[in-house]
């Protein structure tokens, strides 16, 4: 009595290359570069209308009456993060250091920040 051998084969399938890779166009590469230029200029076009409507905004003009709406936001800040150095080292000199920055505080001009927004 023989006995057989039974064996799983397992079968690998390597793609094949050449019909798996897909070409890219050159109507693509065109398209994209087209699209590119375009973001450029409509950026561009952005920047135009931004300055000459906050500008016009700035000079007082009004806005027509509709559903969009344009404001200038305004904010201010100033920078303190020296602060507590400047407080250390004012101790150091035999000042007072609350007293000094609050003096420094109070003579300094908040730097402005101007946003259009329009809805």
């Amino acid at each position: 009595m023989a006995t057989s051998l039974i064996t799983q084969q397992r079968v690998v399938e390597f793609p094949q290359s050449a019909e798996k890779i897909q070409t890219i166009t050159q109507a693509e590469l065109r398209e994209f570069i087209e699209f590119q230029n375009l973001s450029v200029q409509l950026e561009e076009r952005i920047k135009t209308l931004s300055l000459g409507l906050r500008t016009r905004l700035e000079s007082g003009a009004t806005v027509e009456s509709g559903v969009h709406v344009a404001t200038l936001k305004e904010s201010s800040r100033r920078n303190v993060g020296w602060k507590d150095v400047v407080i250390r080292l004012a101790g150091r000199l035999g000042l007072d250091g609350d007293a000094y920055c609050s003096n420094v505080i109070a003579h300094t001009k908040p730097t402005r920040y101007f946003s259009l927004e329009i809805n």
